[in-house]
C-alpha cells in the first residue's frame, strides 16, 4: 500500500510540468509521465486497453476539455474518395493559443497507436533493451486496409511518423 501511495504522489508531482511542457510543444516529458502513469496501473487492468482507452486516459489527464480537440478530421488528399484515404483523423490536437497559464503555445498533434499493450508491458517487465523492443513483432490493425498485419514496433513507429508529417503538413496550410 505504501508503494502505491508513493507512486500516486509521484504522479501528481510529474503531471503538472509534463502537461505544461506538452502545451509548449515539448512532448517527451508527457510521454515519460504517461509511461510512468501506465506502469503504476495493474497489468491486468491494461490487458484489454486499446487506442480509445488510451485516448480517454490522455483526455482525463489533460483535464481542460477546451484545451484539445479529439478526432480532428483533416482532408489530407482531396484526390481520393471517402474511405480511400481522403481523410485523416488526428487522435488529439492541442491548438496553439495564448494563455496566462502557459503563455504562447504551439499546436501539438498526438497520434496514439494501438499496439498490444500486454506485449509491451511484458517487454517492460522482462526488461528488454530498446533494440529488442523495436524489433519485436506485434499484430497491428491497419484501419484503411481493414486487416491485421504482423509488424515490428520500429515499422509502426516509422509509419506513425509519416502519418504525423502528413497531418502537420495539412494543418500548416491553415493560418
Amino acid at each position: 500500500m505504501t508503494v502505491f501511495s508513493h507512486a500516486q504522489d509521484k504522479i501528481w508531482v510529474l503531471m503538472g510540468p509534463a502537461i505544461e511542457n506538452l502545451f509548449k510543444g515539448k512532448v517527451n516529458g508527457f510521454v515519460h509521465f504517461f509511461e510512468y502513469f501506465l506502469e503504476t496501473r495493474a497489468m491486468r487492468s491494461l490487458e484489454t486497453a486499446n487506442e480509445v482507452v488510451l485516448q480517454g486516459i490522455v483526455e482525463v489527464l489533460l483535464d481542460e476539455s477546451k484545451s484539445h480537440v479529439s478526432e480532428l478530421c483533416l482532408m489530407v488528399d482531396g484526390t481520393k474518395n471517402k474511405g480511400e484515404g481522403c481523410f485523416g483523423f488526428v487522435d488529439m490536437f492541442l491548438p496553439p493559443k495564448i494563455s496566462p497559464k502557459y503563455g504562447k503555445t504551439l499546436g501539438v498533434v498526438l497520434e496514439l497507436k494501438d499496439i498490444t499493450l500486454l506485449g509491451l508491458l511484458r517487454s517492460l517487465v522482462i526488461k528488454e533493451n530498446t533494440n529488442e523492443l523495436m524489433t519485436r513483432k506485434y499484430i497491428h490493425w491497419l484501419k484503411e486496409q481493414k486487416k491485421s498485419v504482423l509488424m515490428t514496433f520500429d515499422a509502426v513507429m516509422k509509419d506513425s511518423v509519416k502519418q504525423l508529417e502528413t497531418y502537420l503538413e495539412t494543418i500548416a496550410i491553415f493560418p
